[in-house]
C-alpha cells in the first residue's frame, strides 16, 4: 500500500512490458502524477483535509527537546510535501521518509526514524498512523 509498491504490482501485471523500458516508463508514470496531484490542489486547496489536530500535535510534539518527530508517508516525497504544505505542516527539521524512499512501509518508518534520530538512540517510540496497515506495520517493527 505504498505508491512505490503499487506501481510495481501494477507493472507485473502487464507481461507485454519490455523490461528494458520499465524504470523510464516508472518515472513518467510517477511525473505524471506528482503533475494531478499539484494541479488538483491549485484547484481545490480543500481537496486535501488534515486530519483532526495532526498540525497541533506534531507542533506540540516539536517543542518537547527529548522528542524526536519523524514522518512516514506511504506516498512519493512530492506528492506527501505537497499536501503536507496544504494543510500547514513544515517538515523541516523532520525525519522524513517516503516511498521514494522505499517500497515496504516497515522500511519507510525506519529510514524516517533514522533521519530524526540523526545517529542518537531511541529510548522509546510511539507511532500514529490512520489506517489498519499502520497499526500492522507498528507491530511488524
Amino acid at each position: 500500500m505504498t505508491d512505490s509498491g503499487i506501481l510495481e504490482e501494477l507493472l507485473e501485471q502487464r507481461a507485454e512490458i519490455d523490461p528494458g523500458e520499465l524504470e523510464g516508463l516508472r518515472l513518467r508514470v510517477k511525473h505524471r502524477f506528482i503533475e494531478a496531484v499539484r494541479d488538483l490542489l491549485a484547484a481545490n486547496r480543500a481537496a486535501v483535509r488534515e486530519i483532526a489536530g495532526a498540525r497541533v500535535l506534531l507542533e506540540a510534539l516539536r517543542e518537547m527537546p527529548a522528542v524526536r518527530v519523524a514522518i512516514a508517508t506511504c506516498g512519493w516525497a512530492e506528492t506527501a510535501q505537497v499536501k503536507l504544505r496544504a494543510i500547514g505542516v513544515d517538515t523541516e527539521g523532520l525525519g522524513f521518509a517516503s516511498a521514494s524512499d522505499a517500497i515496504a512501509r516497515t522500511k519507510i518508518m525506519q529510514l524516517s526514524e533514522q533521519r530524526a534520530l540523526r545517529g542518537t538512540p531511541a529510548m522509546s517510540r510511539t507511532y500514529f498512523g490512520d489506517g489498519a496497515w499502520d497499526k500492522r506495520a507498528s507491530a511488524e517493527l
